[in-house]
């Protein structure tokens, strides 16, 4: 009784893909479009990281009024979480453009990635964790076991009982506006947000 002879890589790749069968042609044209689909996912992630340093170039580079100006053209508002998000790749840019081969096309997940330490960083690189697919919960999961999920507590306060009440005003809103753009939080009297609503 002969026994039958398992199947190959090919053949099985061949089998789950509907009228493929053993059709050489039809496999090496589906191989090529995959190899495309995956050509233009690296593209992506490798040109969101410098669409995020070339906005910190420009921040640079231009005068403040010019800068607001740019942000305007590539609708980009300061006070968004797109431009906290940028900043944080920015700064990570050339980490990440040195495994450009294996970015994610998701900004989610480069971002995840941008906000890890160098330690932590080098160590998904060697266990080959970052790849194209790699999702932002998976960077995230990684990281808390790694310890990197652990934050400390920074909680500030400020005495503002000097200040009059226009003052106070005003300092809570140039403070609102930094939480904002820091992603921070902000929590300030209920008698002052109050007369803030009434100004």
């Amino acid at each position: 009784m002969k026994r039958s002879q398992p199947k190959s890589s090919t053949s099985a790749t061949q089998s789950s893909v509907p009228g493929v069968g053993h059709n050489s042609d039809a496999v090496v044209k589906l191989q090529l479009y995959v190899s495309k689909y995956n050509g233009f996912r690296k593209e992506e992630g490798e040109l969101y990281v410098q669409r995020c340093a070339l906005v910190m170039e420009a921040e640079k580079e231009l005068s403040p009024k010019l800068f607001e100006e740019f942000l305007a053209h590539v609708h980009l508002p300061r006070k968004s979480s797109n431009f906290r998000k940028a900043r944080a790749v920015a700064k990570a840019a050339t980490r990440l453009l040195g495994i450009s081969d294996r970015l994610p096309d998701s900004k989610s997940t480069i971002y995840e990635l941008a906000q890890l330490d160098e330690t932590t960083f080098s160590s998904l690189v060697e266990d080959e964790v970052i790849t194209p697919t790699v999702t932002a919960e998976h960077i995230r999961m990684k990281s808390v076991a790694d310890g990197e999920g652990k934050v400390e507590k920074c909680v500030a306060h400020i005495d503002a009982t000097p200040l009059g009440h226009g003052e106070r005003l005003v300092l809570m809103k140039e403070l609102k506006r930094l939480a904002s753009e820091m992603g921070a939080t902000l929590r300030a009297p209920k008698f002052l947000e109050k007369r803030e609503k009434r100004a």
